[in-house]
């Protein structure tokens, strides 16, 4: 027959052991830095996609507006023109502190204008968008025929 012991536990009520309490502590902190991890990626990314999605909105009203202009336009005379704009798509003069990336809120617009390029009698025009962000300057290329 089985004698009793009141004053001792079974192993399963004993509760956790130091090195099972480590080990549960360290899974913990680490599902917590790899959570906190990419809260601050997306977040990158999100300002990233903000200041690309700005580049685009800009590329194309500038575009629109140098399809409608007439074609005696000065801003359609062959040769490069440069503007600077801010994220509301208004002219900034000048563009004091866009190349040293003190002024992340600016876009510099530049684009060139042809003649007879393809053909005699149209105007092909290149259009970039370039802004500053902490991995250096980036652009997007926009290209367009027009009589």
């Amino acid at each position: 027959m089985r004698r009793f012991r009141p004053n001792t536990l079974n192993s399963s009520a004993r509760g956790l052991t130091l090195l099972e309490v480590m080990i549960s502590c360290a899974l913990l902190i680490i599902g917590v830095v790899a959570v906190t991890m990419v809260l601050g990626s997306s977040n990158l990314l999100t300002l990233r996609q903000k200041k690309l999605t700005r580049g685009l909105q800009l590329g194309e009203a500038l575009m629109e507006e140098l399809l409608l202009l007439d074609s005696d336009d000065e801003d359609l005379e062959p040769g490069e023109h440069e503007f600077c704009y801010d994220e509301k798509h208004r002219i900034v003069d000048p563009c004091d502190g866009y190349e040293k990336g003190l002024r992340p809120d600016l876009f510099r617009a530049n684009w060139q204008s042809q003649l007879n390029r393809p053909v005699v009698g149209s105007r092909y025009i290149r259009l970039e968008i370039f802004w500053v962000e902490k991995w250096g300057e980036k652009k997007i290329t926009f290209h367009t025929y027009r009589n």
